[in-house]
C-alpha cells in the first residue's frame, strides 16, 4: 500500500489515504479521491456513501430475488436502480405473461425489490 494525499471531490478537503501500489497513475488518482470521499465528513461525501451502500444492497437484492429465474428482469432492474434511487422513476413494475409481477421501488430506507407469482385463472369465450 502507498500513502498519498487526495482531496474529497465534493468539498476539496485534503485527506491522507492509502492506495494499492503499482496502479496506473489515473487509476491511482481515482482510487485516492474515492478513498478521500469515503473518509470525509462533508454532507455530500456522506450522501454519496449512503447512495453507494443502498445501491450495493439493491444489487444483492436483485440478484437474490430475480437473477436465477428472471434474468431479463434482473438486468432491467440493475440498469434502473440508480434512477429509482434518485427519484427519477418512482416505481418500475414488470408483469409477465405467465402472471408473475416484479417490482423495484424507492422506500424510506432504500430500494425494495419484490417478485410475486400470481395464480390468476382467466376464462374467456
Amino acid at each position: 500500500m502507498k500513502t498519498m494525499t487526495a482531496e474529497c471531490p465534493y468539498c476539496g478537503q485534503i485527506r491522507t489515504v492509502m492506495v494499492p501500489e503499482g496502479l496506473d497513475p489515473d487509476v491511482e488518482l481515482f482510487e485516492a479521491q474515492r478513498e478521500a470521499m469515503a473518509t470525509c465528513n462533508c454532507m455530500q461525501g456522506e450522501a454519496a456513501r449512503v447512495k453507494d451502500t443502498v445501491l450495493s444492497m439493491a444489487d444483492q437484492h436483485i440478484e437474490d430475488v430475480l437473477r436465477s429465474e428472471h434474468p431479463d428482469a434482473a438486468d432491467l432492474f440493475q440498469q434502473a436502480k440508480t434512477l429509482v434511487f434518485d427519484g427519477k422513476i418512482k416505481k418500475l413494475t414488470i408483469r409477465e405473461g405467465s402472471g408473475g409481477k416484479a417490482e423495484l421501488k424507492r422506500t424510506k430506507d432504500g430500494i425494495s425489490v419484490s417478485y410475486e407469482k400470481t395464480n390468476k385463472t382467466e376464462l374467456s369465450t
